[in-house]
């Protein structure tokens, strides 16, 4: 008799890139995978990023159970009508999700069941699009208190770190006597026109050696 074959899978989706869903099925990862991409109300579809295939019916997936153990603000919750639901999204990035995967696969000998998926062009193009729109939105919405960044403090230009400006309130910096936003600064930098569209400050200035992009998903 052909044992029944179930799998434990990771998937990713552009639209909110902070989030990895780990669920479990026991039809085909491809299955799945059309499945959760028949909804409209999502602007781009699931990956499959990776998965773990077992033998045996998935019918309580206790990963989750683990995650929520290990950290329990990981997991996306919601209150509704009185209610608590828990969703099997989880805020921590594919690589972290597919190695404590990976530990119970070594853990059961079974490595060679665990597969990563590599994108296709598509995939990746729309997870540069969607990358690249919440870093301009987050962006958009910086600022120093935010960061925990105080008044005073020193941020350095990423091209050139002789480059330094010190912040002066929540939105601005000052360079050579002359007061900035980051966008700005970072714009006459590299050469470019004020008018310029597409220049992101946060991209090219660093606090304590942490690039400002990397510093506005801790704290937005």
């Amino acid at each position: 008799m052909k044992k029944k074959i179930s799998y434990i899978y990771i998937m990713t989706n552009p639209s909110f890139p902070d989030y990895v869903k780990i669920g479990a099925t026991d039809k085909s990862i491809v299955e799945r995978l059309k499945s959760l991409n028949k909804s409209e109300c999502i602007p781009f579809a699931f990956r499959i990023w990776a998965y773990y295939k077992v033998e045996g019916s998935l019918k309580d997936i206790k990963l989750h159970d683990l995650i929520d153990k290990l950290n329990p603000n990981l997991r996306s919750k919601e209150e509704i009508n009185g209610k608590l639901r828990k969703r099997e999204f989880y805020l921590m990035k594919p690589e972290d999700a597919y190695n404590i995967i990976k530990q119970i696969a070594v853990i059961n000998g079974k490595t060679k069941n665990l597969i990563k998926c590599k994108p296709s062009p598509i995939e990746a193009k729309e997870e540069k699009v969607a990358k690249n729109n919440a870093l301009k939105a987050r962006s958009a919405n910086f600022s120093f208190d935010n960061c925990r960044i105080k008044k005073g403090s020193v941020i350095t230009f990423t091209k050139d770190d002789r480059i330094k400006a010190k912040v002066i309130d929540n939105k601005n910096i000052m360079y050579k006597n002359k007061k900035y936003t980051l966008s700005g600064l970072a714009k006459i930098l590299l050469g470019k026109k004020i008018s310029d569209a597409g220049i992101a400050g946060t991209h090219y200035f660093k606090y304590k050696n942490q690039l400002l992009s990397d510093i506005i998903r801790n704290y937005y």
